[in-house]
């Protein structure tokens, strides 16, 4: 009888320590999801403080430095490189077409930063992005017409990022980044 309890308890302790070590497993499979979400929201920041930072630099013209604005793009002018050539840049967020197949999460689209009409697709999973303008009398608007350009004084930019696959079954591993730009070109 004493060997049929100790063959009882061993299973029950194998059996917890089979348990114990998938649970370790999937926590860290979702914290590596976590921050990989987050490094590409980091990642995508940096960039769009670089690009943002510079609006309007090297406008030498009398046009105004944002080409056009709305609530998921925006095309301005900037000297990028320093080179005192103006570049322009648009930066876009596409959620009105499909999901880009490289990723199982049906949140994803395309998110594109082009330069002088070169188009890069940025390889993150990008979720949200949303642009809203704090226009030159103190309010806000998501989309300026062609006549309100001028009277932008900042833009507020939200991104969420999001894992390309699910944690703990369905969930994805989400990070958001928000920033206030007053370039410094922008203000008259």
């Amino acid at each position: 009888m004493n060997i049929y309890i100790s063959f009882f308890v061993g299973g029950v302790l194998l059996m917890s320590l089979i348990f114990l070590q998938v649970n370790m497993s999937q926590n860290s499979v979702d914290t590596t999801f976590a921050t990989i979400s987050s490094k590409q929201v980091e990642s995508l920041g940096g960039l769009l403080d670089h690009d943002f930072r510079k609006m309007g630099m090297g406008n030498t013209g009398s046009g105004t430095s944002i080409q056009s604005a709305d609530s998921n793009a925006i095309t301005f002018v900037a000297d990028l490189d320093k080179d005192l050539v103006a570049e322009v840049v648009t930066w876009r967020y596409d959620n009105t077409g499909i999901s880009p197949a490289e990723t199982p999460n049906p949140n994803d689209y395309y998110f594109t930063r082009s330069v002088n009409s070169q188009v890069d697709t940025l390889g993150a999973v990008v979720t949200r992005f949303r642009l809203n303008y704090r226009m030159s009398d103190g309010t806000m608007n998501s989309s300026p017409s062609a006549a309100q350009l001028e009277e932008i004084s900042s833009i507020y930019v939200e991104m969420i990022c999001e894992s390309p696959v699910p944690v703990n079954g369905s969930a994805y591993a989400k990070s958001t980044w928000r920033k206030v730009f007053t370039p410094a070109n922008l203000q008259f």
